[in-house]
């Protein structure tokens, strides 16, 4: 008997085992068969996630309210670098692909020692020349080529990055004549491909093809000028009154006005010198038109460091720097890297050294945000 239930039992299995006999159609019917099982091909894991395995933080939204007014400590600055040159003057950066390779350039207007920082930019690497004396500088970081202008001249020499031999061929000379005794530098990458080149001679800016050095046209500012920003994203370059104190202007490619002016003497105590942007970004990278224009209010006895909303150009406050004063030559580099993982401002003081505070304090103080 128990044989028999045994083989009852295995006919049973095989018979849920074998596959079901197909129903006959009816001409015209169509079956729709079930989907089939899908089984997973993957190696199990031999110590299985937990399911409450915290997620990455999310990005924290663009928030840029007034915040009046913030100063750094003198704790808070990462650097202060003196290097070989005499009354320095400007500064721009080169990301490097490993942010451990990135550069910092210092201008200088009193000898030929233009002062060249690898990351972190606190030991000076070596010095380069640009005649005998430099005022401008800027990065085409599109190219990898570092532009300087020359101290009361109208030369503008080329180099190539990383490696920085001399590029003569895209090396080139403006048709400024007379005082030329602070020429600056600011770049435009075009929709269309094309990179243009700006010099600022005083009242009157002179604009080259960035890959050939020929030139392409010029303009005269409605105030006078020293520094200026090129904005890609809105495809202006903006032109703080150096002296007059009435504002930042605004042009387009061509030097055309491009929008009301922001700022005016109840911002501006003295000369609007350095300008540059901080850019909220999207993965890292992609640019917003969202972020932080600042200006460097150069007073004798400590810098005020203007900041505007870029979108709405309205004013959010000002930050001073312990012991900063009299600044002329600001800049920024947005790239994540150990020791600013926000990116840093670096600015100089009272013509004699470069100082540095990274934007994680910058923005931990003003409680501003942009998306990081």
């Amino acid at each position: 008997m128990r044989k028999v239930s045994i083989l009852f039992v295995m006919l049973l299995f095989v018979s849920a085992c074998a596959p079901a006999t197909p129903l006959p159609l009816t001409p015209g019917a169509t079956v729709t068969s079930p989907p089939p099982t899908q089984i997973s091909t993957a190696t199990p894991s031999a110590d299985p996630v937990p399911t409450n395995t915290p997620l990455p933080p999310a990005p924290t939204p663009v928030d840029l309210q007034p915040f009046g007014t913030v100063s750094i400590e003198a704790s808070e600055i990462e650097f202060d670098v003196n290097g070989d040159g005499s009354n320095v003057d400007s500064i721009s950066f080169w990301e490097a692909p490993d942010p451990m390779g990135s550069l910092m350039f210092v201008t200088s207007k009193g000898n030929a020692s233009i002062e060249v920082y690898r990351y972190p930019f606190t030991t000076q690497l070596k010095t380069i020349e640009c005649e005998s004396a430099s005022n401008g500088v800027w990065v085409d970081q599109v190219r990898d080529i570092l532009y300087f202008t020359e101290r009361g001249g109208s030369n503008v020499c080329a180099y190539d990055l990383p490696g920085l031999e001399d590029n003569s061929p895209l090396s080139f000379t403006t048709a400024a004549t007379g005082d030329d005794s602070e020429p600056n530098l600011t770049m435009l990458h075009l929709p269309d491909g094309q990179s243009r080149i700006y010099v600022s001679y005083n009242d009157h800016v002179y604009y080259h093809d960035a890959g050939t050095g020929n030139p392409l046209g010029e303009f005269t500012p409605s105030e006078g000028l020293e520094t200026m920003y090129g904005d890609d994203f809105y495809q202006v370059i903006y032109i703080p009154d150096e002296n007059g104190r009435s504002g930042v202007y605004i042009y387009d490619h061509d030097g055309n006005p491009a929008g009301p002016k922001f700022g005016d003497s109840s911002i501006f105590e003295s000369d609007a010198e350095g300008i540059w942007v901080y850019k909220c970004q999207t993965n890292g990278s992609s640019d917003t038109g969202e972020g932080l224009i600042v200006v460097a209010d150069q007073k004798d006895d400590l810098t005020d460091f203007e900041v505007f909303d870029r979108k709405t150009k309205d004013h959010l406050g000002m930050i001073n720097i312990s012991g900063v004063s009299n600044t002329d030559g600001i800049a920024i580099i947005q790239q994540a890297s150990p020791a600013y993982p926000l990116g840093l401002l670096a600015v100089i003081d009272d013509d004699t050294s470069t100082v540095g505070v990274g934007w994680d304090t910058i923005l931990a103080k003003t409680g501003l945000s942009c998306g990081n």
